[in-house]
């Protein structure tokens, strides 16, 4: 399979000339790129370009502001410094002085922490593209979580956050792309803290590069996810040299082979840098050499925005749309079923318990994302309940047995104590009957004729949902 780069980025440097630049032999392919995001199959890999903040009236890269403030907090003289510095230089002209190297990480926390930072725009719109299932942060800030959090969750804290480590123990998707209940970000170079373990230099990135090329320091799942969908790179604005690197170690194959997925980079620095630009010219890359990253995220968006105006009337957003609260209990079933259905639903909602129910599974809203929101539903929920019948056997096909089989794979992945599948039969067809997958046989079975629960079963049902609700509050979810 051909292998594309997308260079979406502008000319800049101090004297203002753009460089001669090579020829693009074709426009940039909107169509494609929006696509592949509808599939689901893109990961947005975000820089610090993309990270501009309001400071003192004035828009600035979160970068710059760190490192003028960091090279105050360590009183580093200003006559050992370039005029244009990084936090990479600030690292360097520190140690030159004999400053002790650990202060830099634990003074850049305590920056970050002492002023509240707002979401950058452009972050903002890459949170609210809710195809984007996996994002990855080349930076060390918490501002691409915040953004998802604030964008899909109003501020609450559902996003999974993955954050690697170059001595601590690997952090790996809980399950594939497809069936994660929530969008993760992989910090790609650790997180901001008072130790060292995250990557300010360039000497640590290329540590942290390094690491990531060791298949035992790997997060295996996460990285065939890589190998397997289309990546976007989105200002990480990183050298020359590290940025062949970045690309070729996400890529987890070589350049030159073809693979599933294809790349794309909307990176200022890339658009300067011409034997980058060479380079990645060299594996079919495809330029477009109109504006800066900035502005790429504000077209994919605007793009994307057209295709989506559900976005602009929440309220019309359908049953099949709305995602659970986390530890509910999902009622799975036959349409032929429903009147069975209802009568378990009504019994747990007397109990208070969360119950997430689809009055209408056949006749879902055309346009809605309900087939990804349901999957995700059942990644969520503390009991998923399928009713078993002979209107289910006589049913080869429906998506009820999709939803099925999302129940099954995430109960193969769990500890059986939890009881996660309770099975529920409602009238006489025969255990171990064909058209009813074994697993269901395998688990505790309840007969409830017409789907009338005992409430010996709706009180084992409260216990499950509460031992699951106080996981993940002991796990901070």
């Amino acid at each position: 399979m051909t292998t594309y780069s997308l260079v979406y980025n502008r000319v800049f440097n101090r004297r203002n000339e753009s460089p001669e630049l090579p020829q693009q032999d074709q426009e940039f392919d909107w169509e494609e790129l929006l696509c592949s995001i509808a599939e689901k199959r893109v990961i947005p890999i975000v820089g610090k370009e993309l990270l501009r903040i309001p400071i003192d009236g004035q828009d600035v890269l979160l970068e710059q502001y760190l490192a003028k403030s960091l090279a105050k907090k360590l009183e580093i003289p200003e006559n050992i410094l370039p005029p244009e510095f990084d936090l990479n230089a600030i690292a360097m002209a520190y140690q030159r002085i004999g400053g002790d190297r650990k202060k830099v990480y634990s003074r850049i926390k305590v920056i970050l922490d002492e002023r509240e930072i707002p979401v950058p725009e452009s972050l903002n719109k890459l949170a609210a593209i809710d195809e984007f299932a996996i994002y990855v942060s080349t930076t060390f800030d918490s501002l691409l979580l915040k953004g998802i959090n604030e964008q899909r969750f109003q501020s609450k804290k559902r996003t999974g956050c993955l954050t690697y480590s170059t001595s601590r123990e690997i952090e790996d998707l809980p399950t594939s792309m497809s069936l994660l209940p929530v969008p993760y970000v992989f910090y790609l170079f650790g997180q901001a803290s008072s130790t060292t373990d995250y990557a300010v230099t360039d000497e640590d990135h290329l540590e942290f590069i390094h690491s990531l090329q060791t298949e035992s320091r790997r997060p295996n799942r996460l990285f065939d996810e890589f190998r397997e969908n289309h990546l976007l790179f989105i200002g990480c604005g990183l050298a020359d040299w590290l940025e062949r690197f970045l690309i070729r170690t996400i890529r987890n194959v070589r350049l030159l082979n073809p693979r599933s997925g294809s790349e794309h980079v909307a990176d200022q620095h890339v658009r300067e840098d011409q034997s980058l630009i060479l380079f990645l010219q060299q594996y079919k890359t495809d330029l477009f050499l109109e504006g800066d990253p900035n502005q790429f995220v504000k077209e994919l968006y605007d793009r994307w925005k057209k295709q989506h105006p559900a976005i602009e009337q929440p309220q019309a957003i359908p049953q099949a749309e709305r995602r659970m609260e986390a530890g509910a209990i999902f009622i799975s079933y036959a349409s032929e079923d429903r009147e069975y259905a209802e009568n378990m639903y009504k019994a747990l909602k007397q109990a208070n318990l969360d119950v997430w129910f689809d009055r209408n599974p056949t006749e879902l809203e055309p346009g809605a994302h309900w087939e990804r929101v349901i999957s995700q539903n059942i990644q969520h929920c503390a009991v998923f309940i399928p009713f078993i019948s002979r209107n289910a056997q006589s049913r080869r096909e429906g998506f009820f047995r999709k939803e099925w089989n999302w129940a099954i794979k995430r109960d193969e992945g769990m500890d059986k104590s939890l009881r996660f599948i309770q099975p529920v039969v409602t009238d006489d067809i025969p255990e171990d009957a064909e058209g009813i997958n074994e697993h269901y046989w395998k688990c505790q079975v309840m007969h409830f004729p017409a789907g009338i629960p005992t409430p010996e079963f709706v009180d084992q049902l409260t216990e499950l949902v509460r031992a699951m609700r106080v996981r993940l509050r002991d796990q901070g979810e």
